[in-house]
């Protein structure tokens, strides 16, 4: 959200400020970062560098078709998902 092209769309707020995602979206990409976990977990790795970083928003939909506000708008209704990115540092639970 630091990106000029999006803090062009928010005039008032200088930059300090961090707004929470609603509730519904913050539960599904909780959701979403849990399963990942799981998934890794369930076929015997540990991912080890499981942090915000590495943690990416998958946007439903083309991104010709939106512009940064309408994209981000977007998201915030739930047209998002949690991606868990960085498996370089994953290890099999057997090494």
């Amino acid at each position: 959200l630091a990106r000029p092209e999006v803090r062009a769309h928010f005039p008032a707020d200088p930059g300090t400020r961090w707004y929470p995602p609603p509730a519904p979206l913050a539960l599904g990409l909780a959701v979403d970062l849990f399963g990942a976990v799981a998934q890794l977990q369930g076929r015997g790795y540990v991912h080890h560098d499981v942090k915000p970083a590495n943690f990416m928003l998958r946007i439903a939909t083309r991104r010709e078709e939106l512009g940064p506000d309408e994209l981000l708008a977007h998201a915030l209704r739930g047209g998002a998902r949690g991606v868990l990115i960085d498996l370089g540092g994953a290890r099999s639970r057997a090494w």
